[in-house]
């Protein structure tokens, strides 16, 4: 009984020093995330992947990496590696969004939505891109519903679909004019007058497992906080 006693002490204080390794692997590779060593902290959380690959922290980690870096990318005037960066961390986010821990899915999928909305903000600012930009707010604005729905009273997630979908509305409300079209009406304004009348048409589209884990806000991304 002694000797069990004593291999079982072993075994809890290797898997206290376990969890506490993976706590401040994550703690560093967050801290580098929010320095933006973003190829520093993908490095670090794929190292992590290896050793807990079921740990839904780690995908969200790398979610939020992407994430982050998109949005530096974006705002360095490169949308291209942005666009590319914003569906990876999309991709991220939905594979943990619907995870066994509610908290953790309805994280995931929050962060999922936000990184939908950024892409479709980003493709609606194109004038060459209208229909992609409205069908990808639609995407967008569905994501956000969906997620209000799982989680009723989600408070951020109901800001940012109104924010879509005042977005939305105002693209629709001013679709972008043909370029052929004002060429074609000044033809027509210099014929002469015909003697049968001409009738026009314009129609116009009117946040576990981990115990003790916290989830907090930053902008529009929720950062998860293991516990001690």
């Amino acid at each position: 009984m002694r000797r069990r006693s004593i291999i079982l002490i072993i075994l809890l204080a290797n898997g206290a020093a376990h969890a506490a390794s993976f706590n401040d692997r994550l703690a560093e590779a967050n801290s580098l995330l929010s320095s933006g060593r973003y190829d520093e902290a993908v490095a670090m959380l794929d190292e992590l992947k290896v050793d807990y690959p079921e740990r839904p922290a780690i995908d969200y980690a790398l979610g939020a990496a992407q994430y982050q870096r998109a949005e530096g990318l974006n705002a360095a005037g490169k949308p291209g590696e942005a666009l590319a960066a914003y569906q990876d961390a999309e991709n991220r986010f939905a594979g943990i969004s619907t995870h066994a821990d509610e908290e953790v899915a309805v994280a995931a999928a929050f962060a999922r939505a936000n990184a939908m909305a950024q892409q479709a903000k980003m493709t609606a600012a194109s004038p060459d891109k209208y229909k992609e930009g409205v069908a990808a707010l639609r995407k967008a604005e569905q994501a956000y519903v969906e997620l209000i729905k799982r989680a009723p009273g989600h408070a951020a997630a109901q800001r940012n679909l109104d924010h879509i979908r005042l977005t939305l509305k105002r693209m629709l409300q001013n679709p972008p004019q043909n370029p052929e079209q004002p060429e074609q009406e000044e033809q027509e304004q210099q014929q002469p007058p015909q003697p049968q009348p001409r009738v026009f048409s314009v129609f116009r589209g009117a946040t576990t497992e981990l115990p003790n884990a916290t989830a907090t806000f930053d902008g529009n991304t929720v950062i998860l906080q293991p516990g001690g």
